[in-house]
C-alpha cells in the first residue's frame, strides 16, 4: 500500500484497515507524527515499513509492535529525539 507523498498527519485511521496480508506500507513524505496506533494494527506479513521524510519524534511505539516478518524499517528523516527504545526491539531479521 503506497500513501506517499501526501499530507496525511493522522494515520488512526489505520486501526480499522484488514493488514493480515499486506506486505508493504510506504508512508514517506507525509506530515505524520504520531504511530502510536501501529501497536493495534495487525501486520502479520508485513515486511517493509517506510515512513521516513514525516514529523515522528517517539518511537516507543515500537517496543510492542510484532514485526515477526519485517525486514526494512525505514524511519530516516524524521524528527526522533530518543532512540534509547532500540536497545529493547528485536530486529533480528532486518536488514
Amino acid at each position: 500500500m503506497k500513501l506517499s507523498k501526501n499530507s496525511i498527519s493522522d494515520i488512526n485511521i489505520l486501526e480499522k484497515v484488514d493488514f493480515k496480508e499486506l506486505k508493504k506500507l510506504d508512508l514517506n513524505y507525509n506530515k505524520i507524527s504520531n504511530i502510536n496506533i501501529l501497536k493495534k494494527v495487525n501486520f502479520k506479513k508485513l515486511k517493509t515499513l517506510y515512513s521516513s521524510s514525516n514529523k515522528i519524534y517517539n518511537i516507543v511505539v515500537l517496543e510492542k509492535v510484532d514485526f515477526k516478518k519485517l525486514n526494512i524499517l525505514n524511519l530516516n528523516a524524521n524528527e526522533i529525539i530518543d532512540i534509547n527504545i532500540l536497545e529493547k526491539v528485536d530486529f533480528k531479521k532486518l536488514n
